[in-house]
């Protein structure tokens, strides 16, 4: 198609963007608005027409309208988007079940591309990427120009191939580079469910798709026909999915007729109400304690939201995400598409999941200040401003920089694979003591592993600007003959850090030997927001003192 015929398609197919919303009553909310739109239209067309016919070289018409739109959209939330005809097949790749990745789920935060969480058994958690991780670079182009799904479509990619993450990570004051290799990432919705001990069962759920609410529901079954008294729903590092996977799974618990949560928006059709459709599957008395973090997002946020509000369970761990925005996927001619937010989630409380700091800095909304407290149906206070803050909060420590290169570089894999070679015989679980994290330690030191503490990095940048300035060769030697205490690695660890180690090691190498079965049984026993439910559902009293008024 040539150019001048480029130029008549592209014009009707922005403008018919917002004709589509107003034949929907998507957008017009006042005459003023469908006035101000009108300008706004006009003055677009002339701007286009001008530059696209006046300016000195000439301009592709098509490339240029939709740069035109994607400067519009980037001035709203970093969700709303344009979709190309390339994009769209990424969009068919990532809801067929597999992909080429990393296994990333990617949020924003401010104007900072950020790690919601890594899935579980994938590269990004195999190489120590954390939830909260910020993502400066991906191989070498800056992530601040990037939209959320231009920056998730330049992770993925084919099997076999690296990809270069340079992380900002609170507590480190530089990038680090994550080098990870793409593998088949396969989204596999219930990661483990079985018994934790008599009574207790225990479903860990990473994702909310389509084929989650029968799984979750054969899961839950199987577990119901064994004398089940309580059970735990583990969603740490659940970056969420389906709204209305979240809805027939909460189904499972809640009373018939219930309202789980309502989406608002600006317009009448997003103004919805959704009550539960279903008698619960189980029974009031079986307790149950629903675990968060802040890899839990959107969906995940919504169950775990209405079983506080409802105080139907109770809420373990840290606080989540704090995503609850509605997404619509609009078409538009010429297989392109828009992807808008046109409401939030509101779970039954009143409060808003989204948290407010998702907008660019440059922003055009004009935004309300929310209201901050709210109220459960047992009459207990709750919190808004975003995410879901847990009734009994799990304070974890900040990561310890070394352990982060250790991760970096693969060293638990490396030592896993050593101690399963020379110990063929070990059945899982294992649960290590100080003395093999000491084995361990001395492993990586007989390795090529290096470490350079901050002092270090900061003498020897203080030892090149010397060297690169006017200064006397006596200054230069007294500042090299300075000595920067170097100590073996045992000595660097605190207690925590250690008992860290001696857990992931216990994990690490229970997979490796009981596959799944054996990681589990390793978390059950060494987990501290799992020690902490198992320790609530069978102490009664606490239990229903958590949901009580004033707790």
């Amino acid at each position: 198609m040539n150019k001048k015929g480029n130029l008549r398609i592209i014009i009707p197919a922005v403008l018919s963007v917002f004709v589509l919303l107003y034949g929907a009553n998507l957008l017009y909310s006042s005459s003023d608005t469908y006035e101000k739109i009108n300008r706004g239209l006009k003055l677009f067309g002339q701007v286009y027409k001008q530059v696209s016919t006046s300016y000195v070289d000439e301009i592709d018409p098509e490339t240029f309208v939709e740069a035109a739109i994607n400067g519009m959209l980037s001035s709203l939330d970093p969700y709303t988007s344009y979709i190309s005809p390339e994009n769209s097949e990424n969009i068919n790749m990532m809801t067929s079940g597999t992909y080429g990745g990393v296994g990333i789920k990617l949020g924003i935060r401010g104007d900072s591309l950020t790690v919601i969480s890594p899935m579980e058994g994938t590269p990004a958690s195999r190489g120590g990427i954390l939830s909260g991780d910020k993502i400066i670079k991906i191989d070498s182009v800056f992530s601040k120009d990037l939209k959320l799904d231009e920056a998730a479509d330049m992770i993925r990619g084919p099997e076999g191939k690296d990809v270069i993450l340079s992380i900002y990570r609170r507590g480190f004051t530089e990038a680090i580079d994550f080098i990870l290799k793409r593998e088949k990432i396969v989204i596999n919705e219930i990661l483990y469910s079985g018994y934790i001990k008599e009574g207790i069962g225990y479903i860990r759920l990473s994702g909310f798709s389509k084929s989650s609410v029968k799984k979750f529901k054969e899961a839950l079954e199987e577990l119901d026909n064994e004398n089940l008294e309580s059970i735990i729903i583990d969603l740490r590092d659940n970056p969420g999915g389906l709204l209305e996977s979240a809805l027939r799974i909460s189904d499972m618990f809640i009373d018939k007729k219930e309202l789980l949560v309502s989406t608002k928006g600006r317009v009448r059709q997003m103004n919805v109400e959704h009550y539960s459709k279903i008698d619960p599957m189980l029974d009031k008395k079986v307790k149950l304690v629903v675990l968060v973090n802040g890899g839990s997002a959107s969906a995940s946020e919504i169950f775990a939201g209405v079983m506080q509000d409802l105080d139907r369970g109770v809420i373990i761990g840290s606080k989540t995400f704090g995503k609850g925005l509605v997404q619509s996927l609009l078409n538009l001619p010429y297989d392109r598409k828009v992807k808008v937010t046109t409401g939030k989630y509101y779970i039954p409380s009143g409060r808003l999941i989204q948290k407010e700091d998702y907008f660019h800095n440059d922003n055009v909304v004009i935004r309300n200040k929310p209201d901050s407290l709210f109220v459960t149906s047992n009459g207990r206070f709750v919190y808004g401003g975003g995410g879901i803050t847990p009734d009994i909060v799990i304070k974890y420590p900040n990561p310890n920089k070394i352990i982060t290169h250790l991760w970096r570089k693969n060293m638990f894999y490396r030592y896993s694979t050593n101690w399963v070679s020379n110990n063929p015989d070990a059945t899982a679980p294992l649960f290590f003591t100080t003395k093999e994290v000491d084995r361990f330690l001395n492993f990586v030191e007989e390795s090529d592993f290096e470490y350079k503490s901050e002092a270090q990095k900061t003498y020897e940048k203080l030892i090149t600007l010397l060297e690169s300035g006017e200064y006397t060769d006596e200054l230069i030697n007294e500042v090299k003959n300075l000595r920067i205490e170097t100590r073996s690695l045992k000595d660097i660890f605190s207690r925590d850090d250690i008992n860290n180690i001696a857990r992931v090691l216990s994990r690490e190498i229970s997979e490796r030997i009981g596959k799944t079965e054996g990681r589990y049984r390793a978390i059950f026993s060494t987990d501290e927001a799992i020690l902490k439910s198992i320790h609530i559902l069978e102490e009664d009293s606490e239990y229903h003192n958590t949901l009580r008024p004033g707790s």
